[in-house]
């Protein structure tokens, strides 16, 4: 990733001039410096997520797109291990912090011990009670990952469109997705950027994905940095 989250000529961006405020965007950083060691990944960057839009953040593996992916979404709230980070970061209007979004992990982070339907109704299970109420089952066949299949046993593809109905089953208002087409073959990784794009289109959901593959998610997205 360059020294600024930057957009390339012709992108759809329609956030220029709107704040942290406005009902549009879901999330976003200003100001914002990224270290890695001594190693200057990010440099008073500025970037804004459109609310209801799939968002790329584009570029070659080792970065710094993962860690980019965990400060948004909350996982990583405060500067450790060798990782430093300051600046303005929202979600939903104020800092972000873990809970507010959904993440898809990309090794997917399921648990094998459960079913299919375990894992889903681990994510129901946690919703936030103002939450529409989703049946395990309901979600599970939107997506088509098998219910009577180990989930150590499912394909990859299967895993990910898991992991999806998974992150969906929180009622999250965002999801992040964290190089969902990464080791997947080209057809399978062009079916689950098809998933994407539905699953957002029909919840209303937004969509921020870290990724090196253009082929795949370039034609589903809104906006790309």
């Amino acid at each position: 990733m360059s020294s600024t989250l930057s957009q390339p000529p012709g992108s759809q961006s329609q956030n220029s001039g709107q704040t942290a405020s406005s009902p549009s965007i879901q999330a976003r950083v200003k100001d914002f410096t990224l270290r890695a060691g001594q190693r200057t990944l990010l440099s008073n960057s500025e970037a804004s997520f459109a609310k209801g839009k799939i968002t790329l953040i584009v570029g070659p593996s080792g970065v710094g797109k993962s860690l980019l992916l965990k400060i948004l979404s909350g996982i990583l709230e405060e500067s450790r291990d060798g990782i430093q980070f300051d600046g303005l970061v929202e979600n939903e209007g104020t800092r972000a912090v873990a809970g507010k979004s959904a993440v898809v992990f990309q090794n997917f982070a399921l648990f094998d011990e459960f079913s299919p339907t375990g894992n889903v109704r681990f994510a129901v299970a946690h919703r936030t009670r103002d939450s529409e109420q989703v049946g395990a089952r309901e979600i599970l066949n939107e997506l088509n990952v098998p219910i009577n299949v180990p989930t150590s046993r499912l394909s990859g593809g299967q895993r990910q469109r898991l992991a999806i109905a998974r992150a969906l089953a929180y009622g999250k208002p965002s999801i992040f997705f964290d190089e969902p087409t990464a080791g997947l073959d080209i057809g399978t990784a062009e079916k689950v950027a098809s998933l994407i794009k539905k699953t957002c289109d029909d919840h209303g959901t937004t969509a921020i994905i870290v990724t090196h593959d253009y082929q795949s998610l370039v034609p589903i997205a809104d906006e790309i940095y």
